[in-house]
């Protein structure tokens, strides 16, 4: 199914050639990032680290490749247009629309997504070792906790946003 393989592949290489252009140093932003963006960083690595042939095959040769990547583009637009609109109640009413289409999934997923972030919140500022799980290199400032602009977004356990 192009939803499965194109799209979430189209989507985090979109990212990776936004951030390229957004001039932004990546050990900077590495060190700053929240849970969203580093596993955004995460997934865009992942794709680099393979051949690009693999992700060119699934985007240049899945026949319905194109209209996942509309379909892409076109959210991006609506984002856009709402926030160029000031529009706040269409943008949650668009939330409140794909939520309705999650259903009852929606929960699961966000309990998912909090077990990530709360990994990713463990080794803010490490790298972890894939095999082991365990850091490969450690901060000398000992664990990082958010601190700053970004920081304050990161979810910590128990509901702590720091």
């Amino acid at each position: 199914m192009a939803v499965c393989q194109t799209l979430p592949h189209a989507a985090v290489m979109a990212f990776a050639f936004a951030l390229q252009r957004s001039e932004c140093d990546p050990g900077l932003l590495a060190e700053l990032a929240p849970p969203p963006m580093q596993a955004l960083l995460a997934l865009a690595a992942r794709i680099l680290h393979n051949p690009p042939q693999t992700y060119w095959d699934i985007q240049r040769h899945n026949r319905h490749g194109a209209r996942q990547r509309e379909h892409l583009a076109g959210g991006l637009d609506l984002l856009h247009q709402f926030c160029r609109q000031d529009s706040a109640d269409a943008f949650a009413a668009e939330l409140e629309a794909v939520r309705h289409w999650f259903g009852p999934g929606a929960a699961g997923y966000s309990r998912t997504c909090t077990r990530l972030f709360n990994l990713l919140n463990l080794y803010q500022g490490e790298l972890p070792d894939a095999r082991s799980v365990k850091p490969s290199v450690l901060d000398d400032a000992g664990s990082r906790q958010g601190s700053g602009t970004a920081g304050d977004h990161a979810a910590g356990p128990a509901g702590d946003h720091r």
